[in-house]
């Protein structure tokens, strides 16, 4: 689980299971939620390519200009070597 993040469980053994917090927790629907890869970490991502005055990088996967904080599915995390 990313940080900054209690489950489920730990919320509920924080306010107790038997109580009315802990009853209302326990039928909140889960989030949908996926860990992603910021251009400026993936792999695909060239920064600081000049192919416009606009854009932070370009995007070798996606063939297009991206900015840093853009992201996408095809994401790739760099390694501390460059490599995904």
């Amino acid at each position: 689980m990313p940080n900054g993040y209690i489950s489920r469980e730990a919320a509920i053994n924080e306010v107790g299971a038997n109580s009315w917090a802990g009853n209302r927790i326990a039928r909140i629907s889960a989030a949908d939620e996926v860990e992603v890869v910021r251009c400026k970490d993936c792999n695909h991502f060239i920064p600081n390519s000049k192919i416009d005055s606009i854009c932070s990088g370009f995007c070798k996967k996606a063939n297009w200009s991206k900015s840093w904080n853009d992201f996408c599915s095809d994401g790739e995390r760099r390694t501390e070597d460059g490599e995904s």
